[in-house]
C-alpha cells in the first residue's frame, strides 16, 4: 500500500500507529477504505503535515476528542485522532473487539496487540476487549453482530454473554449510531445469521420490543438469499444510495423488519432519525398492506404502483419475503413496474397538447384526464395519441 510507505516516510519520526479495523484488514490481506492514525499528543500538526504532504484537504470532526480526517483520495479518508490513555496500549485496551485492537507503530514498523488480536484473526473469531468496554459504550452490542455479518466468524462464548447481558441497553443509545450499525450489519455477507443471533441475546427487542423478530428474520432471510438473482434494474434501484453511501436496500431490509410492528412501525421510522427520503421507503414497505397488494387487481395494482414509484418495487418484494405473495407475482410486478415506469417517461400527450386539442383551461380536471389516459394506455386499452384525445373527450362529453 503506497498510502503506507508515504505515511511512515513522513512521520516515522513522530509517536504515531495505525490502528484499528485498516490494521485488521491489511492483516486479512484486504485493501483498507478508511485509514486511522492515532497520535500521542495534539493530532493537529500530523493531520496538517499529512494533507501537505499528499496535496488534500483536511477537516476537524470532533474537537473534544481531537479527530481530523484527510481526504486522501476518492473513497479513501484518513482519520487522525488523539490517543486515549497514555500509552498506544492503553488507547487499544478501550476498543471493542480484539482483532480491532492491533496497532502499527510507523517509527519501527511493529505491532502492538496487548489484547491479543493476532490469535483471534488466526482463529478467525470475534472476541470482545473486555465487560467494562461494552458496559461504557452498549452500542458495541450491535457492533459484534455488525462484524459477525460482515466477516462471517464465530462469537466468542463470553463475548455472547456480554452482549446479552448489556443488550437492554441500547434502548438509550442515539438513533444515529444505532443506525450506521444496522446499516452495516444488514449489507454484510452472513446478515440473516447475524441478525438472528442478535435476536437471541435480546438486541433487537431492545430496540423495537413489539416486533414479530422471527418473523422478520424469516422474511430478511428470503430477501438476502434472493438479492444476487434480482434481475439488473430492480438490483440497481436497491443498489442506489438514500442517504449518503446507505442504499436503498437498507432501506427495504429496515421496511421488512418494521412491517410487523403494525401501527407503531411510524413510531419507530421517526426514531431512527432517517433521511426524509429513506424514511419514504422504509415507510411505504413498513406500512403498506402487503395481503391485498397481492391480491389487487391489474388496476389496482397500476394505481398503487403509480402512487408508491421508485418504492414499488421495494414494496413488491416485502410482499413476496413475507409470503403474502408467490414469486411468479413478485417477478409479474416488478416487470409490471418496469414497463409502467418506463410508459411515464414517454407519455402519449402533454397538458399543453390536451388543452389546445380540446380546448380546456389550466386546472385539476386537465392532470385527471392525463392520468386517466395513462392509466387506460398501462393497461393495454388504448396506444395513440388519437386515440387518448378521442377518450379524453369521450370521458368530456360524459361528464367524467
Amino acid at each position: 500500500e503506497p498510502l503506507i510507505d508515504r505515511l511512515q516516510s513522513l512521520l516515522s519520526d513522530r509517536p504515531v500507529a495505525l490502528v484499528g479495523g485498516c490494521v485488521r484488514d491489511w492483516l486479512l490481506g484486504r485493501q483498507p477504505i478508511d485509514w486511522d492514525l492515532v497520535v500521542e499528543g495534539d493530532p493537529a500538526p500530523v493531520a496538517d503535515a499529512i494533507a501537505q504532504a499528499l496535496k488534500a484537504p483536511r477537516v476537524l470532526l470532533d474537537a473534544e476528542f481531537g479527530v481530523w480526517r484527510v481526504a486522501v483520495r476518492d473513497g479513501v479518508s484518513l482519520d487522525v485522532v488523539r490517543q486515549q490513555g497514555p500509552t498506544l496500549e492503553a488507547d487499544l485496551t478501550r476498543r471493542d473487539l480484539t482483532i480491532n485492537a492491533i496497532a502499527w507503530r510507523l517509527s519501527d514498523g511493529r505491532l502492538a496487540d496487548p489484547a491479543g488480536g493476532l490469535a483471534d484473526l488466526d482463529r478467525r473469531i470475534l472476541r470482545a476487549v473486555s465487560a467494562l468496554n461494552i458496559e461504557s459504550d452498549p452500542l458495541r452490542v450491535l457492533r459484534i453482530f455488525r462484524f459477525e455479518s460482515s466477516l462471517g466468524w464465530p462469537i466468542e462464548p463470553v463475548t455472547r454473554s456480554w452482549a446479552e447481558r448489556y443488550a437492554p441497553q441500547l434502548a438509550g443509545m442515539a438513533a444515529e449510531r444505532i443506525l450506521v450499525e444496522l446499516d452495516k450489519l444488514i449489507r454484510g455477507a452472513q446478515a440473516p445469521q447475524a441478525l438472528e443471533d442478535a435476536i437471541a441475546v435480546g438486541a433487537v427487542r431492545a430496540l423495537w420490543p413489539e416486533l414479530d423478530a422471527t418473523r422478520a428474520a424469516a422474511a430478511f432471510a428470503r430477501l438476502h438469499a434472493w438479492r444476487a438473482s434480482a434481475d439488473a434494474r430492480t438490483r440497481d434501484a436497491l443498489e442506489q444510495g438514500l442517504a449518503g453511501d446507505r442504499p436503498a436496500f437498507t432501506a427495504l431490509a429496515l421496511g421488512i423488519w418494521l412491517h410487523s410492528l403494525g401501527t407503531g412501525a411510524e413510531e419507530a421510522i421517526e426514531r431512527l432519525k432517517l433521511s426524509s427520503r429513506e424514511a419514504a421507503w422504509v415507510r411505504a414497505v413498513a406500512t403498506e398492506p402487503l395481503d391485498e397488494l397481492a391480491g389487487a387487481g391489474t388496476r389496482a395494482l397500476y394505481r398503487v404502483d403509480t402512487r408508491l414509484g421508485e418504492r414499488m418495487p421495494a414494496v413488491a418484494i416485502a410482499a413476496w419475503a413475507y409470503g403474502a405473495a408467490t414469486p411468479e407475482w413478485r417477478d409479474e410486478a416488478l416487470m409490471r413496474h418496469w414497463h409502467w415506469e418506463a410508459l411515464r417517461q414517454n407519455r402519449l400527450l402533454t397538458g399543453n397538447a390536451l388543452m389546445h386539442a380540446l380546448d380546456l383551461s389550466p386546472g385539476p380536471r386537465v392532470g385527471e384526464l392525463l392520468a386517466a389516459i395513462e392509466e387506460a394506455r398501462a393497461l393495454g386499452e388504448l396506444g395513440t395519441p388519437d386515440e387518448a384525445l378521442a377518450r379524453a373527450a369521450s370521458m368530456l362529453a360524459r361528464g367524467e
